[in-house]
C-alpha cells in the first residue's frame, strides 16, 4: 500500500507538469492570435485613414474657395461650389482693409456665365449694397403688397436718390423738412413727368396759391357742368400743341380721366371712363416750348 501509495503519489505531479505546458502553449497561441488580429486591425484602420485623407484632400482641392476670403461656406455636387457665402477683409467698392464685406455668389444652372453676386459692404461714403446682376429686387409684404420705407436716424427725415450713369446728377425725393416735401433734381435741371394719360390728382382742391393767371387769357378756368357721355369740351384759347394741361378735381370723380384732342388756340377735351361723369374741376394750361 505504501509502495502503491508512493507509486501513485507521483502521478499527479506528472500530469500537473503536462497541464502547465499545455496551458502555456494555449496561452501563447491566444496571445499570438490576438497580436496577429491586432496587427490586421491596425492595417485595416491605416488603410481606411489613407482613403479618408485622400477623399478629404480631393474635396478640399475641388471646392474652389473664393480667392482672398477669410472664410467661406458653399454648396456643390462634389466638384465645385455652386453657391457660396464668403467674408472678405475689404469691399468691392472700397478695396481697403478695414472695410469688410459679406458676399453671396450664385451660378444659375441655365445661365452659369451670368454674374449674380450680391454684397453687403462699405465704400468711401458709408455702407453699401452692391450687385453684379442687372436687377436687384425687394419682395415685400405677405401677398397683399408691401411698403418700402426710407427714414432718417435721430429725427432727420429721409431722402431717396436715383443717380444718373455718370454719377453727376440725381432725382431726389426729400422729406427732411416736415413742412417742405420736395421732388427735384440735384443739379436743378428740368424734371420731366410723363404718363400716357397725364398726371392725376386724387385729392379735391383748387389752385389757391402760386402763380396768378388771368382768367380771360385762356390759361386757367373752372368747369362745373357740361359733361356728356363721359366727355366735356373745354374752351382754352391759350392752349398749344405742346402745352401741359393740369386738371385738379373740385368734386369726387366717378371714373378715371385724361386729357386729349388739344386744338391750338381753341381748347381740349377731358374724357372719363365713366359715361355718367359729373366731376367739377379746375384746369390750367402751361404754355409751350
Amino acid at each position: 500500500m505504501e509502495g502503491s501509495l508512493n507509486g501513485t503519489a507521483h502521478v499527479p505531479g506528472i500530469f500537473k507538469g503536462r497541464s502547465a505546458v499545455l496551458v502555456s502553449v494555449c496561452s501563447l497561441s491566444a496571445a499570438a492570435f490576438a497580436w496577429i488580429t491586432l496587427i490586421s486591425f491596425n492595417a485595416e484602420m491605416e488603410q481606411s485613414l489613407v482613403h479618408m485623407r485622400a477623399d478629404v484632400d480631393a474635396l478640399y482641392a475641388a471646392r474652389e474657395v473664393p480667392n482672398g476670403a477669410m472664410w467661406s461656406v458653399g454648396t456643390g455636387s462634389g466638384s465645385a461650389y455652386h453657391e457660396w457665402a464668403a467674408f472678405y477683409p475689404e469691399s468691392t467698392l472700397w478695396p481697403y482693409a478695414g472695410a469688410p464685406s459679406l458676399r453671396f455668389t450664385d451660378h444659375t444652372s441655365e445661365a452659369p456665365d451670368i454674374q449674380r453676386d450680391f454684397e453687403i459692404g462699405f465704400y468711401r461714403y458709408g455702407p453699401t449694397w452692391y450687385s453684379r446682376h442687372f436687377i436687384t429686387e425687394f419682395w415685400l409684404g405677405s401677398g397683399d403688397g408691401g411698403v418700402l420705407s426710407v427714414a432718417g436716424n435721430e429725427q432727420g427725415g429721409g431722402e431717396l436718390q436715383v443717380r444718373n450713369p455718370a454719377d453727376s446728377d440725381s432725382i431726389m425725393l426729400r422729406f427732411t423738412d416736415a413742412n417742405h416735401p420736395v421732388i427735384r433734381t440735384e443739379s436743378g435741371r428740368a424734371l420731366h413727368f410723363w404718363a400716357r394719360e397725364g398726371l392725376v390728382s386724387e385729392t379735391p382742391h383748387v389752385f389757391q396759391d402760386g402763380i396768378a393767371f388771368a382768367h380771360d387769357g385762356g390759361y386757367i378756368g373752372v368747369v362745373k357742368s357740361g359733361w356728356q357721355q363721359g366727355a366735356v369740351r373745354v374752351t382754352a384759347p391759350g392752349v398749344r400743341a405742346e402745352s401741359l394741361v393740369f386738371i385738379t378735381p373740385m368734386s369726387e370723380p366717378v371714373g378715371r380721366w385724361w386729357v386729349n384732342d388739344l386744338e391750338p388756340g381753341a381748347g381740349f377735351t377731358l374724357n372719363s371712363t365713366a359715361p355718367g361723369e359729373t366731376m367739377q374741376f379746375q384746369w390750367m394750361v402751361i404754355g409751350s416750348r
